[in-house]
């Protein structure tokens, strides 16, 4: 398969998400690698040979920045061009009963 192509490309630390990728070559026996603390949620779905939709879990304790996102068949692996960036989780919010306001967390 060709090197795949992430959508979004930007992920943050602790999110699930559906994630649409582009490449060539895809089907039923290709593997999606996007490093070892994001986790695939289920099996890709291929629409076609050239698009797969894939719900992933980022954990919390991901490493942030970029890495290369992978495509594994029969042994053989291909890299991007194309990364996923890891970014670190948003900052909690919590509401602050006093005001009913929206308060850093």
């Amino acid at each position: 398969p060709g090197a795949p192509l992430p959508l979004p490309a930007v992920l943050r630390r602790g999110e699930e998400v559906e994630l649409r990728v582009s490449g060539r070559g895809f089907g039923p026996g290709v593997r999606l690698y996007f490093g070892r603390d994001v986790a695939l949620v289920a099996l890709p779905r291929f629409s076609d040979s050239g698009h797969a939709v894939v719900k992933v879990f980022v954990a919390p304790t991901a490493r942030t920045g970029l890495r290369d996102v992978q495509t594994i068949t029969k042994g053989k692996r291909a890299r991007g061009p194309a990364q996923l960036q890891i970014l670190p989780a948003l900052p909690k919010r919590v509401l602050n009963s006093a005001s009913g306001q929206d308060a850093p967390g």
